[in-house]
């Protein structure tokens, strides 16, 4: 260490010589480069992989300075250098950590993060002591409605002649019984409390409400309980007993909810849906379906000029027939259509007899191509029929549109290669280092130059020189094996690093900290 100091205090004395008569830009300079010239002798005296006798030596290797040592921060990484700290001044936590002696029951602060700091404390006789972590709470904020310890110790047993014992236990203001208000969070404040003759009782809560809420078609009570046997002479009684205003009954509209106040109405100016809804007579087989289950079409009669559809019974008019769209819904106008201007696909449909044989997919299922015979500058492929033009033939593209490239199979001739899966490619392409086949085989029986190396698992030529030079080149990490020299260490991953990093007490080089593990701290550390 003093030779360090000895060199830094000659760098910098050289330096402040070299700064007279030099610009403020230039003096700023010379500084820089004194304070790194003494850095790099002091990292240099750290690199034999001993810490020095002002540091403190991690557990995982790695060097740190002494003044770090039990000052509350993780510095090693491995929090070595914060075990064993506590001494007369400080409190042992729960989890072996150190605190301040002064933080020990101070009263208000979990230090230790477990509250074993405040769970042995004496409280004064002006505190309170909470159950579950021994905080000590000042008296005042005993019993005032607030979970001031976290464990709901400081609220209970408060109850006094002024207060109103819930169901759960807590306790309430007396004047907070019966006053309408769900205090107690259960309504056991409230459920025995007699309501005043001009209120209403709820049956669930025991709420009392103003009568004027009573059946008024608002839920006041919350369960509904204000709005049963409301009915009148001004009111209809619905299927679930609940009661609508007389004038929305027969409105045509599901007021009740199940239909109830409008299947009775129908008169003979409606049509009776079989949901229960009625709806006017002028909308029956009007093409529509108004009742919402169909059933004000599936009974009618299409006129003459007219198509009847399927599963809706809509009527339709015959020109929308076989025009190629599904105007029924269902698909059922645009079936049977074919006649000798057509051709049947495999699922039944139609199309345009100038369509078949056409080299297009216009049944979607290859249908109207299979059959097709073939001109003789033309290939036919196998799985959907088509055909192609004789030119696209092993022009190394799917002209098919299979998933089996039947265009392109047997076409290997005397200038091609043919790969693992029976793909062909150019002969050139053949041992050029590039992976063509896309499974390597047009590579791995090739034979590598003297100043190239062959990758295990693809048999690709790298440049020699990219050999264990710290990039997989060759994807599989075969260039960099096996690649540690007398100039190198070997990691416990085996992985290799230059022998400069070993012992150098301050970077994991090797990521598990294997170069540092095995170094022997000097005296003093």
């Amino acid at each position: 260490m003093l030779a360090n100091t000895s060199a830094y205090q000659a760098t910098s004395l050289t330096a402040l010589v070299a700064l007279q008569g030099t610009s403020s830009c230039c003096r700023l300079l010379l500084l820089l480069a004194a304070a790194a010239t003494a850095a790099a002798g002091e990292q240099t005296s750290a690199g034999a992989g001993v810490c020095r006798s002002d540091q403190f030596k991690c557990a995982n290797g790695r060097c740190i300075d002494e003044a770090w040592r039990c000052d509350g921060d993780n510095d090693c990484g491995d929090d070595s250098d914060e075990r064993d700290c506590c001494t007369g001044d400080h409190f042992v936590c729960g989890d072996g950590r150190c605190i301040h002696k002064r933080w020990e029951c101070d009263i208000w602060n979990n230090n230790c993060g477990d509250w074993s700091d405040e769970k042995h404390c004496v409280c004064r006789s002006d505190q309170f002591k909470c159950a579950d972590t021994g905080h000590c709470l000042l008296e005042i904020f005993r019993c005032n409605g607030h979970n001031d310890c976290g464990d709901g110790s400081d609220e209970r047993d408060c109850c006094t002649g002024e207060h109103f014992v819930c169901d759960s236990g807590s306790c309430i203001q007396n004047r907070w019984e019966c006053d309408g208000e769900n205090n107690c969070w259960d309504w056991s404040d409230e459920n025995h409390c007699v309501c005043r003759s001009d209120q209403f009782k709820c049956a669930n809560t025991g709420l009392c409400i103003d009568g004027a809420l009573r059946c008024d078609g608002d839920n006041d009570c919350g369960d509904d309980s204000d709005e049963r046997d409301c009915c009148t002479g001004d009111h209809f009684v619905c299927g679930d007993g609940r009661c609508i205003h007389k004038r929305w009954e027969c409105d045509g509209r599901d007021k009740c909810g199940d239909w109830s106040d409008e299947k009775h109405c129908c008169t003979g100016d409606h049509f009776m849906c079989s949901n229960g809804r009625c709806i006017q007579k002028r909308w029956e087989c009007d093409g529509w379906d108004n009742c919402g289950d169909k059933s004000d079409e599936k009974h009618c009669a299409c006129r003459s000029g007219q198509f009847k559809c399927t599963n809706t019974g809509r009527c339709i008019d015959e020109w929308y027939r076989c025009n190629g769209r599904n105007d029924c819904g269902d698909d059922s106008d645009e079936r049977d259509c074919c006649t000798g201007d057509h051709f049947v696909c495999g699922d039944g449909r139609c199309i345009h007899k100038r369509w078949e044989c056409d080299g297009r997919n216009k049944c979607g299922d290859w249908s109207d191509e299979k059959h097709c015979v073939c001109r003789s500058d033309q290939f036919k492929c196998d799985n959907n029929g088509r055909c192609i033009d004789g030119a696209l033939r092993c022009d190394g593209d799917n002209n098919c549109w299979d998933e089996e490239d039947r265009d392109e199979r047997n076409c290997c001739t005397g200038d091609h290669f043919v790969c693992g899966d029976g793909r062909c490619i150019h002969k050139r392409w053949e041992c050029d280092g590039r992976n063509k086949c896309g499974d390597w085989s047009d590579e791995k029986h090739c034979v590598c130059r003297s100043d190239q190396f062959k990758c295990a698992n693809t048999g690709r030529c790298i440049d020699e020189k990219d050999r264990c030079d710290g990039d997989n080149d060759c994807g599989d990490d075969s260039d960099e094996r096996d690649c540690c020299t007398g100039d190198h260490f070997v990691c416990a991953n085996g992985s290799c690093i230059q022998k400069r990093w070993e012992c150098e007490g301050w970077r994991n080089n090797c990521g598990d900290w294997s170069d540092e593990k095995h170094c022997v701290c000097r005296s003093g550390q």
